[in-house]
């Protein structure tokens, strides 16, 4: 089935990342954060947050 959706430009923009940080924001480098493993619990206001690095090397955040 033909699709109805023009293909993607190079004119579009794509997802933006940060070449630089801003300034005075901390940057904690994820192996710091996961000490040699592949998953922390994060509290955040009473709250537990896992952080997970996936077998692709991403790092995804599930409450």
């Amino acid at each position: 089935m033909p699709s109805s959706l023009p293909p993607p430009s190079s004119d579009s923009p794509g997802p933006q990342r940060e070449s630089q940080p801003q300034a005075n924001v901390p940057v904690i480098p994820s192996g710091d954060l996961l000490q040699g493993g592949r998953m922390v619990i994060i509290d955040h206001r009473g709250e537990r947050y896992r952080l997970l690095e996936t077998r692709n090397g991403k790092l995804i955040l599930q409450k």
